[in-house]
């Protein structure tokens, strides 16, 4: 594309001025933006297709620091079949200062470039005509046409967003919500979806659930927004590894099953979690109301039955886990007799009264 201005002093006032011209043509729809690069650009919508951006003028004056200049020139260049919303190198929204009722109908534009308008300087923007059918203006009351006065705004500034921690196996881990930008929209890659985010999205950085993991898993979101890119470090902490055993003292080969009144000892087996981290904190729930923080505990049951037995680890890191086994504990007999007198050499009777809770059975006398 040729430019048609080159601005690049740190006070610019730009004025495009469009003259009044014939009432019935083809221009429909004037707007500026800034882009990335503090380039000014104007947009000229009209109803020509892909005709060449040659076969056309527009006279533009500019008023810059006080001194004013009138150039006609062809357009910089063309784009055809493209909406309002998606016209490139915008850095700021589009915004339209000329126009009649089939703006937005046809889609094709003329560009006009004004490069190095440097950001922070003050523009106006006034035309002055489009000279032959295909840029004049549609109706009468849209040219001249003027913005007013403007700054042309600096390149989105880079932002700086806090780093993503969480602990593997949990839920609700907290994304980022970007500030509201007019005009930016920001947009995000995830080089490790493997920690359960997307690979990638527009807006908001969403909450997530990370699997669970016993080693630390990271990622890199990099955000692209305006003309600037950020990117966030995630580290998905790892998760202690809870294990144990249940033993008796009646039973030392580690059993599910015990019997009722026999001490159970608990013993935290196994439970590991990835250096340098280590665990800190042991939680036991025994499934009957009963609860302990010891590493290895020992618990009684006061009545027969099937418990769950949960044990909770914490971690140095912050990072929790939890497992679960089952406990059945059986009531044990309760030995009694009766017997009847008799005479010496008589043979004396011995009942058993002893009784068991169902569905248990007493299979031994002795």
């Amino acid at each position: 594309m040729k430019p048609l201005y080159h601005l690049s002093t740190l006070s610019v006032l730009l004025v495009v001025q469009l003259i009044n011209t014939v009432v019935s043509a083809h221009s429909v729809q004037v707007a500026y933006c800034v882009s990335c690069t503090g380039e000014l650009r104007l947009y000229v919508e009209h109803w020509h297709g892909t005709e060449n951006p040659n076969s056309t003028t527009m006279t533009i004056t500019t008023t810059i620091n006080g001194v004013t200049t009138t150039q006609t020139a062809s357009p910089a260049g063309a784009i055809y079949n493209t909406t309002f919303a998606n016209l490139p190198n915008c850095a700021t929204p589009a915004t339209t200062f000329a126009s009649c009722g089939q703006a937005n109908t046809y889609r094709d534009w003329v560009i006009y470039d004004f490069p190095a308008a440097t950001p922070g300087s003050t523009v106006n923007i006034t035309v002055v005509s489009g000279n032959n059918v295909f840029t004049e203006a549609c109706t009468s009351g849209m040219y001249p046409a003027s913005t007013g006065n403007f700054i042309i705004p600096d390149p989105t500034p880079a932002q700086t967003f806090d780093p993503i921690v969480g602990c593997a196996g949990t839920t609700g881990v907290p994304g980022v919500n970007f500030p509201v930008n007019p005009g930016i929209t920001y947009t995000w890659t995830n080089n490790n979806p493997a920690i359960g985010l997307p690979a990638s999205g527009t807006g908001n950085v969403p909450s997530f659930n990370p699997p669970a993991s016993t080693v630390t898993q990271n990622a890199t979101i990099t955000v692209n927004y305006g003309c600037s890119t950020s990117t966030i470090p995630v580290t998905i902490l790892p998760q202690p590894s809870p294990n144990f055993q249940i033993d008796a003292n009646s039973n030392p080969n580690f059993s599910s099953t015990q019997c009722f009144y026999d001490p159970i000892i608990f013993t935290s087996s196994g439970s590991t979690v990835q250096a340098p981290n280590n665990i800190t904190a042991y939680a036991w729930n025994f499934g009957d109301g009963n609860t302990s923080n010891l590493t290895n505990p020992s618990h009684q049951y006061a009545v027969a039955g099937n418990y769950n037995v949960q044990l909770v680890l914490t971690a140095s890191n912050g990072c929790i886990a939890s497992t679960t086994a089952p406990v059945t504990v059986y009531p044990k007999p309760a030995a009694n007799f009766t017997h009847t007198n008799m005479c010496l050499y008589d043979a004396l009777p011995f009942t058993s009264t002893s009784a068991i809770a169902a569905p248990s059975t007493v299979t031994n006398y002795s």
